[in-house]
């Protein structure tokens, strides 16, 4: 759960600075440790590379000007008052808001001890809390110097110290974590029935248990305090999960979660207006509607209404998709122009992507929560960037060649349309595809060239195909090439489909995408609903694309699918069948041939990128963004929703959950 939290730090130093400690170079101070001077540092705050002059040392701690900590290029913290008896210091976290707490240290007896205090009005305190031993201040020609590990750490950086005992320059990076963007997953959920729970629906009198996920990692035993008496009972429970009981309505009220992360406290606030003030950005489009379709586009005027980007143009609009088209809520192609001729291109960045004229106003009508396409293509995103042998072409791209999005909300002829999503759209750009031997093709259709069975014939009216860039190349060339890899499919198996198949497919990018397909449950895109990439106008690879029928969600007029369904499995003669629609012969192909190489990436992926965690963290992020009035405001628009009335989001979680217990003991029997 993405939240941004303003952390106030107050570092207040009581120390002895009088002239006893005005030093010079070549000084002795505690433990007859010399004073020396280092003639340069440098300095990495989160990444950027700042050197500076005249460091200090005593062996043992590095000092830097005070001065120089707190402007220029470093600037981690604000100097709030100095004298003969204390140093008062505080930093800003920008991307946080809401809650601070103060942290004050007093030097007594060699040793500071350090006590940590919420805002008064949360009532709740930290307690006493030691840090390690640490030195004085040096103050030398008037000018005050700091150990910088323990002043940065005290303000809540990581540090770490390169070249340190080498005769290069000493280097030290500094992260502060608390300037992250922060992505929490809280769950409120019951043990015995293993139902999760939304903060909004907890009831009064109830007791839900507690678990924070933080990057990943589970917070053990965290701590909740509330602005409202006798609302919480905390009981904790084996040191990881908290336990709450709830003695009055949550109705208005919030409860905050506080830990520690690498020392670092961390505060997080929810309630049931955490996402109800977010407004997302509107586009408007006027003009005659009345001629639109798959094949036609209507000419429009086009304004963009949102918090980075606005703009007042010229657009065209045509309905997007193949089934979808069929829907009451139409998914659109629209494309951006300059003049009211609709001559010139219309560039934007949105979100900070490349500039580009063409996107994908996505309707997500089979999908209530809009999320699955969003989240699964930033998903695969991550399992391409995270491949070892991965192009690094692909590494460039938002979600390695899938596409990318946002919530918005469409307006045609001042009348509201409702939720959509803003996205990339599906040509070479999602490649940044611009040389004479790239290929880009698409295939929308479960027909037996889809399926590797036989070749495919471009110009055959009822194949799926489709051509989205070429290069200099003419279609036959890229049919050429295409059934190149279709032909030795069907014509080879076993050690012979081993030893070839590297000359018409990227191996480790298939293994990758037929294991993301299982794990989503991508039940439209084993065959159908995929793109098909060529850098080199020989060597294919699968990429993502459409990816609404995933985490159990199947077609409008169907319930959720069962979380062990599209699964492969071995039969008595220990071959694996694919269990895919229609059994594309590419993937019984791999799984038979591969087994080993698809149980090591398998595992490599389930440590890291393919974690429920993960999963429920991109998908509250999405979710963080839409407040339940939008969703509701689309409903009554388009009543006809299917699964409106589900619990869509707990839907998503349980089902991974479950799903992933399946997958991961028939990949075992690999």
């Amino acid at each position: 759960m993405k939240k941004n939290i303003f952390v106030l730090f107050f570092l207040i130093f009581v120390l002895s600075i009088n002239k006893a400690y005005a030093l010079e170079v070549g000084q002795t101070i505690d433990n007859n440790q010399v004073i020396y001077s280092i003639n340069s540092l440098d300095i990495y705050i989160k990444g950027k590379e700042t050197k500076l002059e005249n460091f200090l040392s005593n062996k043992w701690r590095t000092y830097v000007k005070l001065d120089d900590l707190c402007s220029g290029d470093l600037n981690v913290c604000k100097i709030i008052d100095t004298d003969n008896e204390k140093i008062i210091l505080n930093r800003t976290y920008e991307k946080m808001d809401d809650v601070y707490y103060r942290t004050e240290y007093v030097y007594k007896s060699n040793e500071y001890n350090s006590v940590l205090i919420t805002p008064n009005s949360l009532n709740f305190s930290f307690g006493k809390t030691k840090t390690s031993r640490d030195v004085k201040p040096l103050k030398i020609d008037d000018e005050l110097y700091v150990p910088i590990r323990f002043i940065t750490e005290a303000l809540g950086a990581e540090v770490i110290y390169e070249n340190k005992n080498d005769n290069q320059n000493p280097r030290v990076k500094i992260d502060f974590y608390s300037n992250m963007e922060l992505d929490f997953n809280i769950e409120f959920y019951n043990t015995s029935t293993k139902q999760n729970y939304d903060f909004k629906n907890l009831e009064k009198n109830k007791c839900y248990d507690v678990k924070v996920n933080f990057d990943n990692i589970i917070i053990k035993n965290p701590k909740l305090f509330t602005q409202s008496e006798n609302f919480i009972k905390i009981d904790y429970n084996n040191n990881e999960r908290t336990n709450i009981c709830l003695y009055s309505s949550p109705e208005n009220k919030s409860i905050s979660f506080v830990f520690n992360y690498n020392s670092v406290p961390l505060l997080y606030k929810i309630d049931k207006t955490t996402n109800e003030n977010k407004n997302l950005d509107k586009i408007y489009l006027t003009g005659d509607m009345s001629n639109i379709s798959k094949e036609n586009e209507v000419k429009l005027k086009v304004k963009y209404s949102g918090t980075n980007l606005n703009f007042e143009k010229y657009a065209t609009l045509k309905w997007q998709g193949s089934s979808s088209i069929a829907y009451e809520k139409k998914n659109y192609t629209i494309k951006l122009f300059e003049d009211e001729n609709y001559n010139n291109k219309y560039k934007i960045s949105a979100n900070n992507w490349d500039l580009r004229n063409k996107y994908v106003l996505k309707a997500n009508y089979v999908d209530y929560t809009h999320a699955r396409n969003i989240v699964s293509a930033k998903l695969w995103g991550q399992v391409v960037k995270s491949r070892k042998n991965v192009n690094s072409r692909l590494t460039a791209l938002v979600n390695g060649g899938a596409i990318d999005g946002y919530p918005v909300e469409l307006y045609i002829n001042d009348e509201y349309y409702g939720l959509y999503t803003f996205n990339t759209a599906k040509d070479e750009n999602l490649f940044n595809m611009k040389n004479d031997n790239e290929f880009l093709i698409a295939d929308d259709s479960w027909k037996d060239d889809s399926l590797f069975k036989k070749t495919v014939d471009f110009n055959d009216p009822d194949t799926g195909w489709e051509t989205i860039y070429t290069g200099n190349k003419t279609d036959e060339e890229v049919e050429n090439s295409i059934n190149a890899l279709i032909n030795f499919t069907i014509n080879n198996d076993g050690k012979a489909f081993k030893d070839g198949i590297g000359n018409y497919l990227d191996i480790d990018a298939s293994i990758d995408y037929l294991i993301y397909i299982y794990y989503i449950c991508a039940s439209d895109n084993s065959a159908k609903n995929m793109l098909w990439a060529s850098f080199d106008s020989k060597i294919w690879f699968p990429s993502a694309y459409d990816l609404d029928s995933t985490f159990g969600n199947g077609a409008p007029t169907m319930g959720f699918y069962g979380y062990d369904i599209m699964l492969p499995s071995i039969d008595t003669n220990n071959t694996i069948v694919a269990n895919t629609p229609h059994e594309m012969l590419l993937w019984t192909r791999i799984l038979n041939n591969y087994r080993d190489e698809i149980k090591v990436r398998y595992n490599e992926l389930r440590t890291t990128i393919l974690t429920s965690d993960n999963v429920i963290k991109l998908f509250n992020q999405f979710k963080n963004q839409v407040s339940d009035k939008v969703y509701n405001n689309n409903l009554i628009r388009w009543p006809n929703l299917p699964k409106s009335n589900e619990d869509n989001y707990n839907q998503i979680y349980n089902f991974i959950k479950n799903r992933e217990k399946v997958m991961d003991e028939i990949i075992e029997k690999f």
